[in-house]
């Protein structure tokens, strides 16, 4: 059996010619005018010479011949580049790397050049010469039209090559016959590999019957002039804007050119956009902070599910102190209690170890140590701190034992976290707006009660006196004395009012003026004032004063004001029949005042706020006491006017001692 031979070209004459001057000498032919068909017979045999024109419509030869010189099975057949080109042109043929070049001079020079090659291929004469040259170039007629369309496949080619977008042409039967180099990056998959092939089995789509309804039918293809449509499809991870119209040059039979981009970041921010819409519209919807941060834990987990999410929230009371607030995925192996010191723990059975941080370094000092136990990896554990403006809020933990994250993933999140601060903030803000409104019912309350109760008894004394049923002088004089009383508690309530008034409107240094004042002569003043209250309850005053008088510089009218807070609070919260001791000592240039009572005691969540404005202890519905919430936030203010501090410490059920700090006056310190 003779020596096999393919010839490729879209020109029917040529082929007919090449095959009639070949096979009378024992060579096997096969011919095609198709391209694609022909690459597809090389795919399946092996020929001994491969004759392809070089200007073809589709697919031309110098793109078969560098993947023909690619192929390893393939690479040592002889290919024969035939063209038209004119000599001026010459040299850039002889770029197209084939084995040897023959010139399309008149056909019988032609046919003769055909033998020749061949001849000397079988012979191994001279075969390296014929690299280097176009046989027959000397005899071709001039072919401006190919010169022309060289000049224009290499001008389409640097244009096709810088394109961003992926360009595939495909005949009707969706063979592809070109690729752009954009379109094999996108797809990760080489022109070579595509070339002749369909192009949903080379995708690995064959079978994706959603996918191939959006392309149109071969038949369509073939039957319709003019085919233009556009949309979106998914490939792998990434998404591609496509664009398909019809491809006719009317020299070969109808096809279509796919032009698509990469999109994924796009969709990515349309999606990510509404997703932070709708989590928007989720928690705005709702003001109570448990519901709050229930949406936000359920909506991160829709977005993102995972082996475990944990919510937890800064403790308004305690700095650096975090309350683990809602959890999913933990099945109660998480133990009770808050989140303490200067480490978030996350109190699990197996421990504790480090995790993947995305935060500021502030924020990152406070999250160091946080969970493990369940046998995360630290790029399987991410942390998302909310801040609002300065404030930090709480955080969300995320843990996947098959999930790394990244930066991409905070960056998806970033957003919502906002949304999450701002819903966090706005919850707080009407929980605490709440809070107002119960403490401005109480308030009003108190100080109703505190108005009422000494202008009712001095309206009933004074319908007393106005009948005339008292006789004696000295029954008259108890009654005024306790009306005078009553006024005076009044007197009393409106100047702490206008106190508080007066702080707030006045600066500083305007506020007090400085004398000496003798501590232990105002406290014993106080103290007598205050006698019948003590009597009332049967209370005995003790006094460790300092062996020496003691004299501080300050005004001694707003000084008064805080022991009378101070010691009235130790009676009124005081056991009948108790005991309230006053010591004073002295420090360095500083003297110590302290008084304590053996009463009711405060409760620990109230300590830190029993000095704030209007802040009044709740003791429940059998209180025997009222209050107006200013006192001792007066003895605060006041003191630290005079350069000192107050300072309180108690036990629930047991008694509280207040120890108030003021520096000495100048000449009692060099005393």
């Amino acid at each position: 059996m003779g020596k096999k031979v393919l010839i490729v070209d879209n020109n029917p004459f040529f082929l007919e010619t090449i095959k009639e001057a070949l096979i009378p000498l024992g060579f096997v032919v096969e011919a095609f005018s198709d391209p694609i068909k022909a690459w597809d017979c090389l795919q399946k045999k092996d020929f001994d010479y491969i004759l392809i024109d070089h200007i073809m419509p589709q697919v031309d030869g110098s793109k078969l011949c560098k993947y023909l010189k690619e192929d390893p099975h393939k690479s040592k057949t002889p290919v024969i580049i035939m063209t038209g080109v004119a000599i001026e042109v010459a040299n850039r043929v002889k770029e197209i790397n084939a084995d040897a070049y023959i010139a399309k001079s008149p056909i019988q020079n032609f046919v003769e050049s055909i033998r020749s090659v061949i001849e000397r291929f079988e012979t191994k004469k001279d075969v390296q010469a014929l690299r280097n040259s176009i046989v027959g170039i000397e005899k071709i007629y001039p072919r401006e039209m190919t010169k022309e369309l060289i000049e224009i496949e290499t001008h389409l080619s640097q244009i096709l090559s810088t394109m961003k977008e992926g360009v595939i042409e495909c005949n009707s039967d969706y063979k592809v016959f070109f690729v752009n180099k954009s379109a094999q990056e996108l797809l990760g998959i080489t022109e070579r590999q595509m070339l002749g092939k369909n192009l949903f089995k080379t995708l690995g789509l064959e079978g994706d019957i959603s996918i191939k309804k959006m392309f149109p039918e071969p038949e369509r293809i073939k039957s319709e002039d003019t085919i233009s449509l556009q949309f979106c499809m998914n490939f792998g991870d990434k998404t591609f804007s496509i664009n398909i119209n019809s491809l006719d040059t009317g020299y070969t039979e109808k096809g279509i050119l796919i032009v698509f981009e990469d999109v994924t970041e796009l969709i990515q921010k349309i999606n990510q956009l509404s997703i932070v819409n709708n989590f928007g519209k989720t928690l705005t919807s709702e003001l109570e902070l448990e519901d709050v941060i229930e949406k936000i834990v359920n909506e991160f987990n829709n977005l993102m599910p995972s082996d475990t999410l944990v919510f937890m929230q800064n403790n308004e009371n305690a700095i650096n102190e975090f309350i683990i607030k809602s959890v999913l995925g933990i099945n109660n192996r998480l133990a009770p209690g808050t989140l303490i010191n200067n480490n978030i723990l996350l109190k699990l059975s197996d421990g504790v170890t480090c995790l993947y941080l995305k935060t500021s370094k502030d924020v990152q000092n406070n999250l160091k140590n946080i969970v493990s136990g369940l046998g995360y990896i630290p790029e399987r554990a991410l942390v998302l701190p909310i801040r609002f403006q300065k404030h930090f809020l709480g955080v969300i933990l995320f843990f996947n034992k098959n999930k790394e994250f990244n930066d991409k993933t905070f960056q998806m999140f970033e957003p919502l976290i906002n949304f999450s601060s701002i819903a966090l903030e706005n919850a707080l803000r009407y929980r605490r707006l709440k809070d107002l409104n119960i403490w401005r019912q109480n308030y009003m309350a108190n100080i109703s009660h505190e108005l009422r109760t000494p202008l009712t008894i001095i309206k009933g004394f004074n319908e007393i006196l106005c009948q005339k049923i008292l006789k004696d002088e000295e029954s008259k004089q108890a009654i005024l004395n306790n009306m005078l009383n009553e006024v005076n508690k009044l007197v009393r309530l409106i100047d702490n009012l206008l106190t508080i008034s007066k702080f707030e409107n006045i600066p500083s240094f305007l506020k007090i003026r400085h004398v000496p004042v003798d501590i232990h002569s105002l406290i014993k003043k106080v103290i007598e004032e205050l006698k019948k209250e003590a009597e009332s309850k049967n209370i005995t005053f003790v006094n460790v004063f300092y062996d020496k008088p003691v004299k501080v510089e300050g005004d001694e009218e707003l000084l008064m004001q805080c022991f009378y807070h101070l010691l009235s609070n130790a009676i009124k919260y005081s056991k009948t029949n108790g005991r309230v001791e006053v010591s004073t000592s002295i420090s360095g240039n500083l003297v110590y005042i302290k008084i304590r009572d053996y009463g009711i005691g405060i409760k620990e969540d109230d300590l830190s706020k029993i000095f704030d404005k209007f802040y009044m202890i709740d003791a429940g519905p059998n209180r025997t006491t009222r209050g107006t919430g200013i006192g001792l936030y007066l003895v605060r203010e006041l003191i630290n006017l005079h350069y000192g501090n107050v300072q309180v410490e108690s036990t629930y059920g047991k008694g509280t001692t207040f120890t108030i700090k003021l520096p000495l006056s100048s000449t009692e310190f060099l005393q």
